[in-house]
């Protein structure tokens, strides 16, 4: 996955888990239309390499602090790519 295709991917996850309307794996894969495989490696590069505090629970995905860490990082990237 590159970070610059990936940011839109990223923005969009981001606005699903702000509203919390991520749903389930297959559900937030459908609303990404995506497969449920990306969902997992676009949380796990979160995770890894901005340090998102997010995680699945029954409910949805969930972020433990806004996850704004991990998204400021990314527009300082892309800011810094243009």
């Amino acid at each position: 996955m590159s970070l610059i295709n990936d940011i839109p991917k990223f923005k969009k996850l981001d606005r699903l888990i702000r509203h919390g309307v991520t749903g389930t794996p297959d559900d937030l894969a459908k609303k990404m239309n995506v497969s449920r495989a990306t969902i997992f490696k676009l949380i796990a590069r979160l995770k890894e390499d901005f340090e998102a505090p997010i995680y699945f629970d029954r409910n949805g995905l969930k972020d433990k602090k806004e996850a704004e860490n991990a998204f400021n990082s990314l527009k300082m990237l892309s800011l810094q790519k243009k």
